[in-house]
């Protein structure tokens, strides 16, 4: 990899930005290996009563990057460049502060990880660039096209096709979008959210190249609807619990968590007043009053059994 100009720059981005090299983020297990390749950025949310009777809610942002341990040294690096693109410019977002079945939230988040800053589109270029580099090297990387999507991007644009080709952006923004037998059953789900085709401007029912993501094994635009409801149901879950606990607990809170995995993180706080409510009766109804408003997809599904 240190042979490659992209790459060197974004392991560089990176050291500076953990303060640590390659090797300690791989000790660390920011970077580890796995069944997949894909980058988990999770938001761990934590809750406190403070010395004046204030519920602090804590929040943690973390994130690591997994590469499938099955890949060759080559493909294991052009994963690497990828998931280090979604790792470093992707945003991250607190899902605990969305309202969950707002159609503005899905359809941003749809969008935001396709077509956004280290999204889905972003880190396929950067990974052709470095495999173009390879190429250019010679270092016997050029079987490679023939297995990957990268194929395509030479055929059309050349092997220097670094993204500021004229329209080669939204070509490939077009590509993510053709979702094939997907189609009705992706319209279907977005009714639920109050959106529909107009909203996905390029979603086509063509396959053309295929671009799968490999957690959920799925056209990109699917794979996202599906994470957005887990992330739902989560989350639902959790404020559900969360009420639960305020009921049995008459107002005393005690430490509770809600993670996925984690490894870097930096944190964040913010402070749920109880004194904004008469009683603690009132400040139960006002969480689950917010639980209503912001989990009513949830809710739905849970009753159809979806």
């Amino acid at each position: 990899m240190n042979k490659s100009q992209i790459a060197t720059k974004l392991l560089s981005i990176l050291s500076k930005r953990e303060g640590r090299n390659l090797d300690e983020l791989v000790s660390s297990g920011i970077i580890s290996v796995g069944n997949v390749s894909y980058t988990n950025m999770s938001l761990k949310r934590s809750f406190n009563n403070n010395k004046k009777g204030e519920e602090e809610v804590r929040y943690e942002h973390s994130a690591k990057i997994v590469i499938d341990k099955s890949l060759n040294i080559l493909d294991a690096s052009l994963d690497l460049v990828h998931e280090l693109t979604h790792y470093l410019y992707r945003k991250r977002i607190n899902p605990y502060e969305m309202d969950l079945n707002n159609k503005d939230g899905l359809k941003e988040f749809i969008i935001s990880n396709i077509e956004g800053p280290g999204g889905e589109v972003d880190a396929y270029l950067v990974e052709c660039k470095f495999l173009s580099e390879l190429n250019e090297l010679n270092l016997n990387a050029k079987f490679a096209i023939s297995n990957r999507n990268c194929k395509m991007l030479f055929s059309s644009y050349g092997p220097q096709a670094d993204g500021k080709a004229k329209n080669l952006r939204n070509d490939l923004i077009k590509e993510f979008y053709k979702i094939g037998d997907n189609y009705k059953f992706f319209l279907k789900e977005i009714k639920r959210f109050s959106l529909k085709e107009e909203d996905f401007p390029y979603l086509s029912e063509n396959l053309g190249n295929v671009f799968i993501s490999s957690l959920y094994d799925a056209n990109y635009p699917l794979a996202l609807l599906l994470e957005y409801q887990e992330i739902i149901k989560k989350i639902c879950n959790q404020d559900l619990k969360r009420i639960e606990r305020w009921r049995l607990e008459s107002g005393t809170s005690t430490a509770s968590t809600a993670s996925t995995a984690s490894s870097s993180a930096a944190s964040t706080s913010s402070i749920l007043s109880i004194s904004t409510a008469t009683t603690v009766k009132q400040f139960i109804h006002q969480l689950e009053k917010n639980y209503q408003l912001k989990c009513s997809t949830f809710i739905v599904s849970q009753a159809l059994d979806i």
